[in-house]
Parts: structure tokens; C-alpha cells; sequence
């Protein structure tokens, strides 16, 4: 890849990356069930602890670079195809804020996800979801019952901010 012509084009250079993270995002998602925590009720062959959950919730977050990665294309053919830019121009001025965007704002949603303990089981893989909802006990009114709240708002917050960002 190193010394490839073909990586000469940021084009390619976005495509390389985005390929990375989807197959690291794919074979996240492919354990599915598997990295849930023993004991977890409603899913089956669930045989993981709670560290496999909260590995596979990190690598299902990074995934969000995949649409990230795909406005990036859009907007470089864009402003190749409708304004002429040149593409040397264009990559130093913007190529370095398109890789930290794609890869920023997805890897600190995932390090936050796994310092706030944010990674539970959903039923068919791991991600953004509250501990209380699949428990036998619930979560009631108290710490969790709140907690169970502010889980529910970042899930929302994240999808929102990536249905936003994709179709924009």
C-alpha cells in the first residue's frame, strides 16, 4: 500500500480507510450474540462477560466512521465533479479534517461508551442501551432508574447525530 500510485488519489485514501474500520465494524457485529454477558435473559448464546460486551459495543461505535468516511466522498467528488478543485489542493487544505472527523468523533463516543460503562446487551449484539432493561429486578426510581434515562438520551443523541451528518 505504501508505495502504490493508486494511494496518490485522496479518493483511495478515504476508500482504504473506510474499508478498515467496516471490516472491523463487520466482524464486531458477526459475533453477535456471543460477546453478551452470561445470564443476560431474551438472548441465545450469549457466553461472553461484560468486557466482550463493552469490546463489541466499542467496535460497533467506531463503525459510525463508515457514514463519516462516506460524506467525506461525497464532498470530495462533489467539489471535484461540480467545482473543479483540484485534487492536490483539495487534499491538503481538507484531507486531515475529514480522517479527524471520521475517526474522532466515533473513537471518543466509543472511549466514553467504555469510561461510563455505557455498553449492554440490545438483544442481538452489544451497544448504547441500559442495563435495566433486560434485568429480572428492573431499574426503578433511584440511581438506575436516572442512569437508565441518560443511557436512553446518548443512544438517541448519537443515532441522531449520524442520521443528521448522512443525510445532509
Amino acid at each position: 500500500l505504501r508505495g502504490s500510485k493508486k494511494l496518490r488519489l485522496l479518493h483511495n485514501r478515504i476508500l482504504v480507510c473506510m474499508s478498515i474500520v467496516d471490516v472491523l465494524y463487520s466482524s464486531a457485529l458477526s459475533f453477535s450474540t456471543s460477546p453478551i454477558p452470561r445470564g443476560s435473559r431474551c438472548t441465545f448464546g450469549n457466553i461472553g462477560n461484560a468486557q466482550t460486551c463493552a469490546a463489541q459495543g466499542f467496535f460497533v461505535t467506531l463503525g459510525g466512521s463508515v457514514p463519516l468516511y462516506n460524506a467525506a466522498l461525497s464532498i470530495h467528488y462533489m467539489a471535484r465533479i461540480c467545482y473543479k478543485a483540484n485534487e492536490e489542493t483539495f487534499a491538503k487544505k481538507f484531507e486531515v479534517f475529514m480522517h479527524a472527523t471520521a475517526l474522532i468523533i466515533p473513537f471518543g463516543a466509543g472511549i466514553l461508551g467504555l469510561v461510563f460503562n455505557l455498553f449492554q446487551s440490545r438483544l442481538v449484539f452489544c451497544w448504547i442501551a441500559d442495563e435495566c432493561r433486560f434485568s429480572e429486578e428492573g431499574c426503578g426510581e433511584g440511581w438506575d432508574g436516572v442512569r437508565a434515562r441518560v443511557n436512553a438520551f446518548l443512544l438517541y443523541l448519537f443515532v441522531g447525530i449520524y442520521v443528521m451528518i448522512t443525510f445532509a
